[in-house]
């Protein structure tokens, strides 16, 4: 029972770690972590996830690919390729 508490309590904190980054990489375009920390991180709580599956939530960063984009950017329609 202590072991699954342990790692409920490291999922959440790798969570939540994860979250801030993305928010800085991808909102802010200013990253505090090199890509090997950051795929550090995401491998932990995958791999955690996996031993635990009971832990697994939607809302995972292990389950979203990207972020939100940077301010900045607007739609814009899609043009077809030129033939």
């Amino acid at each position: 029972m202590a072991r699954a508490a342990a790692a409920k309590h490291e999922i959440e904190a790798l969570r939540d770690k994860i979250r801030h980054h993305d928010y800085r990489y991808y909102v802010l375009d200013d990253p505090e972590l090199s890509d090997a920390a950051y795929d550090k991180l995401m491998n932990r709580l995958k791999e955690l996830e996996v031993a635990n599956p009971k832990l697994i939530t939607p809302d995972s960063p292990s389950a979203r690919v990207g972020g939100n984009a940077a301010r900045g950017f607007s739609d814009r329609p899609a043009r077809a390729p030129d033939a």
